[in-house]
């Protein structure tokens, strides 16, 4: 009853399933090839109605866009950057297989990019403005060639300016476009079968696809009403407001004359007002006092602007906050959306340009080639050399890749014969030198073995320093909530330093606060340590030991290091709280006196000795346990020290532990005492053996060299 009152009201008639009523195979085989359906654009007689805005409807979006791209320099960045780093792509033809007929094919089609009247990379440059205006044709231009065949003569592109009207089919797809192009501004029928169009954003099936200034048109719109207004404010705060006042009731002569003055003043080196009698001028004095918050809010817009293209990366470094890392993501992403637009435009190239260049010549091939781009990016030098160090011993490089690298270091063509470079035996040279022994003299994996080692120096930088900041920031909350107790007691007119029991809490409270944090970290490293080498060295030692014996060294050196925290803060308290209470200072005066003592810097020169510290000896601890001789003696060599051992083959000597100092404008030059004697500070001990025979410890690694 309730269901069928439902289907009275809502006019609805329950119906019972249809079984088929034909077992034939051949009716239920058939399909239908026609469309149902619609895309559902909005059109009417050739015109695309989808934006939001009427003034961003094409043909009257152009001068938007084109305003836009080339009034606003934001943008205009923008467009550059994406234009320049294109340019770094290198366009080639892959076979479509490997056959003789797949690489004449491959031949051809390089010979007609060419043979073109433009180069490839201006073709690029002019479909890319599809990024303001969303989208972009080039024209298909044929031409007989010497051979017979038919090639491009060029790919024209067809201004977005042009643009009449749209071709549609019935179902809705492009089947071309109207231009009507100066100087005579008759119409002409641009076909899809000469054409190449590319969209920036696909938009279903609108051939003007979404442009990215679209989003950006509104704080572009306020950008330059707003740069407007700032100018009128600066003007008025640097010249004043004029202001002209009546002695008798003026006419309307007067009136018109006062105002053509005032609409005519303007700021030069002629500048002067001449009133009518009986009107007084003068200029009012105006603040700008709003100045710093207008362009705040003109720099916000701009930055949006940026975003909605990925490209915000650019404004790093133009404030007063940005990092080197958060750059590097951004613009690496931004390096992802360049790659992007290249690979749409190979797409549609080799899609319809490739396959109608086909169509009309006479190759027998099964799979056409194809047009592709490298990646649009410039290597660092540094980090290249790193890489092709680290990777050289287990993938074989090739006359190919020589060229490759000298073309990314831009160095010119090799001629003549290679040079024969000797290893350097200055005592500032380099220790590692991986490359630059004799295969035949170096034992089975002496080579990789030296790779993962320098992995491990090099590789686990970003984390090191992530644990120093982790550990610092533990440390300054500590000390900053210690030195609130120790002024607490001492207003008492009661010296803290002098109180053993105050001080065992203290140390207890330390240790609680930073035991996990300071065993963690010391794993952690420790744990770099082992994934550096593991690959390498899988087998060669029971990790489970190393991790123990990590273990063990990280819980004996965080009790030494409370320890030894506590004690050098409490006698420097005792002495400051003991001169404070002589001098019968007031209580500003104590805490301006302890602050040296609780300061970040002391926190920050904690952190990064000890970091230093487990560093090395989580090291030693791996390289012992795969059979290396271990360190005699390990970094840090003193507060805020950074310098690291490693290990080193030499030829006919073996396996040395070296050290190895960062050697800045900064670098230690105070002397050390060391098992050997004295040296001059960290820089003396650059290259210095460590670690292995007796008889070579506190020797320079170079004197090794030379003799072998």
């Amino acid at each position: 009853m309730g269901n069928r009152w439902i289907d009275r009201v809502w006019g609805r008639r329950r119906r019972e399933p249809v079984a088929p009523q034909s077992t034939d195979i051949a009716a239920l085989m058939e399909v239908s090839t026609t469309e149902a359906g619609s895309e559902g654009l909005q059109r009417w007689n050739g015109q695309v109605s989808e934006t939001y805005l009427s003034k961003l409807q094409w043909p009257g979006a152009y001068a938007v866009y084109d305003e836009m791209r080339r009034r606003d320099p934001t943008l205009r960045s923008v467009l550059n950057a994406v234009r320049l780093l294109s340019r770094q792509a290198v366009w080639t033809v892959e076979p479509g297989g490997d056959t003789d007929d797949d690489r004449d094919a491959a031949k051809f089609l390089e010979s007609c990019l060419e043979d073109m009247s433009h180069t490839v990379s201006d073709f690029v440059d002019d479909v890319l403005t599809f990024l303001p205006f969303g989208w972009a044709s080039a024209e298909i231009v044929y031409k007989r060639r010497p051979d017979g065949r038919i090639g491009w003569r060029k790919l024209a592109p067809r201004r977005q300016s042009t643009l009449a009207r749209w071709e549609f089919d019935a179902e809705g797809g492009l089947q071309g476009w109207y231009q009507s192009a100066a100087p005579e501004y008759r119409e002409v029928y641009l076909p899809i079968e000469k054409l190449l169009h590319f969209v920036a954003e696909r938009d279903g099936n609108n051939p003007e696809g979404l442009s990215l200034f679209e989003s950006a048109y509104e704080p572009w719109y306020f950008v330059k009403n707003l740069q407007i207004i700032s100018g009128i404010g600066w003007q008025r705060a640097f010249v004043g407001l004029p202001v002209f006042e009546y002695e008798e009731r003026p006419s309307d002569a007067d009136k018109a004359a006062v105002a053509a003055i005032a609409k005519g003043l303007h700021v030069g080196a002629q500048q002067y007002v001449s009133v009518p009698p009986k009107v007084r001028f003068r200029l009012e004095t105006v603040t700008n006092s709003n100045a710093g918050e207008l362009l705040n809010t003109i720099r916000m817009y701009r930055v949006m602007m940026t975003q909605m293209v990925l490209a915000d990366f650019i404004w790093l470094g133009a404030g007063e906050s940005g990092s080197w890392s958060l750059g590097s993501d951004k613009s690496a992403l931004f390096l992802i959306a360049v790659n992007g637009y290249l690979d749409r435009i190979a797409a549609v190239w080799n899609r319809y340009g490739v396959s109608r260049l086909f169509d009309v010549n006479d190759f027998s091939v099964s799979e056409r080639p194809r047009i592709v781009h490298s990646d649009a990016r410039k290597f660092r030098l540094g980090e290249l050399g790193a890489f092709i160090s680290q990777i050289a011993q287990y993938i074989p490089l090739y006359d190919s890749d020589a060229t490759w690298l000298r073309t990314q270091a831009g160095l010119p063509a090799p001629s003549g014969e290679p040079l024969a470079l000797e290893a350097d035996s200055t005592e500032s040279a380099d220790p590692l030198g991986v490359w630059q022994y004799p295969t035949e003299r170096e034992p089975v994996r002496a080579r990789a073995h030296m790779v993962a080692f320098a992995q491990a120096d090099y590789a686990h930088e970003d984390e090191r320093l992530t644990l120093e900041e982790k550990l610092a920031q533990a440390m300054r909350q500590f000390l900053t909530n210690q030195r609130a107790r120790i002024e607490q007691l001492a207003s008492t007119g009661f010296n803290p330093g002098d109180d053993a029991d105050f001080w065992a809490n203290e140390a207890e409270l330390l240790r609680t606060s930073l035991l996990q944090q300071l065993v963690s970290t010391i794993d952690a490293l420790a744990s770099m340590a082992i994934a550096s080498v593991e690959s390498d060295f899988a087998g060669g030692a029971d990790w489970a030991l190393v991790n123990a014996d990590a273990a063990r060294w990280a819980r004996e050196q965080v009790g030494d290091l409370i320890g030894g925290i506590t004690e050098t803060t409490r006698a420097a308290v005792r002495e400051t709280v003991a001169t404070w209470i002589e001098s019968g200072g007031e209580l500003p005066d104590l805490q301006k006196m302890l602050a040296r003592i609780f300061s970040d810097s002391r926190a920050e020169l904690i952190a990064t000795t000890e970091v230093t510290r487990a560093f090395d000896e989580a090291n030693d601890l791996v390289r012992q346990r795969v059979g290396l001789p271990a360190a005699t003696v390990h970094a840090p060599a003193h507060p805020r020290c950074r310098c690291y051992t490693r290990p080193i083959y030499v030829p006919g000597t073996g396996w040395l532990i070296v050290w190895n100092t960062v050697r800045d404008e900064i670098v230690c030059t105070q002397p050390l005492d060391m098992p050997w004697g004295t040296v001059e500070g960290c820089r003396g001990m650059h290259g210095t053996i460590v670690g292995g025979p007796d008889e070579l410890v506190g020797h320079p690694l170079s004197e090794v060299r030379n003799a072998n």
